[in-house]
Parts: C-alpha cells; sequence; structure tokens
C-alpha cells in the first residue's frame, strides 16, 4: 500500500511527491531508499524531475555528483548547490550504484536545459587505493568527452603528537573537464614517502601523455 501512494504521487502530483520525499529524508531515510532502489528507469528520472523542479533550480545553481569507487560500480550521490553556495535540502543517496549512468546524463541534461552553471563531480576512493592510473581510466572511461586538465602529486611533512602521528607522504589529486564544462575533481589516494618519488616520475610522463591525446 505504501509503495502505491509513493508511485500515485509520482505520476499524478510531483509538488505532493517531492514534500513527501523531503520528509522521509529527514524522517524515514530507510524507508526512502526502499523506495528509491524499487523504481524503474522511467521512475526513477521521474523522481528526479519531481525532486529537483525547474521554478526551484536556475542559473548560478549547479550539480554535483559524487562517486565513490569503493566497489566495482562505484556508489553516488547528488545534490543540488546554490549560487550562495549553499546545499539545497534536496539530494538523491543511500541507493549504491542505481540507474548511475541515466542519472549522470540526466545531470548534464538538465544542466543544459536550464541554463544552470556547469555541473562538477567529486571522486573518492577508500583504502588500499588502486593505483593512480587504474582509477584515472576508469574516470575517463565514465566520463569518455573529457580530458585531464591537471595532474598533481604534492607531498606533506609528518606529524607526530601525544596521541597523534602523520608519516610523511604525497596527495595525488587530477582534475578533468568535459566537452560541456562539467569537471570532474579525482582523488587518487595519499601514498607513502617512499611511493613518492615513483609517482612523481609517473604523473610527469602521464601529463605528457594525456597532453598529447588532448
Amino acid at each position: 500500500m505504501i509503495a502505491d501512494v509513493w508511485r500515485q504521487l509520482l505520476r499524478t502530483d510531483p509538488h505532493a511527491y517531492r514534500a513527501r520525499v523531503l520528509f522521509f529524508a529527514r524522517t524515514d531515510w530507510h524507508a526512502l531508499r526502499e523506495h528509491r532502489v524499487s523504481l524503474s528507469l522511467e521512475e526513477f528520472l521521474l523522481h528526479l524531475e519531481a525532486l529537483f523542479q525547474p521554478e526551484g533550480l536556475g542559473a548560478g545553481d549547479r550539480f554535483e555528483m559524487s562517486l565513490w569507487w569503493g566497489e566495482e560500480q562505484p556508489h553516488y550521490t547528488l545534490h543540488v548547490r546554490g549560487q550562495d553556495g549553499m546545499r539545497r535540502p534536496e539530494s538523491v543517496g543511500n541507493v549504491g550504484a542505481v540507474h548511475r549512468r541515466a542519472v549522470s546524463r540526466w545531470v548534464r541534461d538538465t544542466t543544459r536545459r536550464r541554463h544552470m552553471a556547469p555541473w562538477q563531480v567529486h571522486v573518492g576512493a577508500p583504502p588500499p587505493y588502486r593505483p593512480p592510473q587504474e582509477l584515472l581510466d576508469a574516470c575517463l572511461a565514465e566520463f569518455p568527452d573529457s580530458r585531464v586538465t591537471s595532474l598533481s602529486v604534492q607531498r606533506f611533512e609528518g606529524v607526530h603528537a601525544p596521541g597523534f602521528s602523520v608519516e610523511p607522504g604525497a596527495r595525488i589529486e587530477a582534475s578533468l573537464e568535459a566537452l560541456d564544462g562539467g569537471t570532474i575533481q579525482v582523488f587518487l589516494g595519499e601514498w607513502t614517502e617512499e611511493d613518492s618519488s615513483r609517482l612523481e616520475e609517473w604523473a610527469q610522463v602521464a601529463r605528457s601523455g594525456y597532453a598529447q591525446g588532448a
């Protein structure tokens, strides 16, 4: 019966449906998750249209996605950041990889149709980290119209204090840009000091290769 209520509102009253989603997001996210993962692709796209309604979005607002690549298929979240820099209450999360690529296409199409600010994606992965080349190539496959615009290896000093210790090492990050202006920020992991020199050499060669392929 509850599932029937969700679907009836989705089809007949997007405003009431949106209000219900926001209410359950605050009070019972487990039930909201169960509803979302049960939706067909067509229904999920209707869900996005109802949640992110045109009158609430416009120039200066942008979609932000996060991809957490802890599994073979990355899990994602989606929200909107307003032109004031604040996150809006509407969001999609706790759905794993459900309809991920269709959601990504919807974000790009909607950004263009509503003349919004360029979309952004933030990519990360938990330790143990994958080889940087492997994760970066996976991101390029996920966004095939993108190109690498920066690749940095930032060394950091160790910190040792009572009850707290950080070994010296290096943090690797990359930036990609898609043809429509969207950007992808990729965290490629934190590595030990022993790995730093090898990864700096890799980054130098990789930058040259990506520049030639641009």
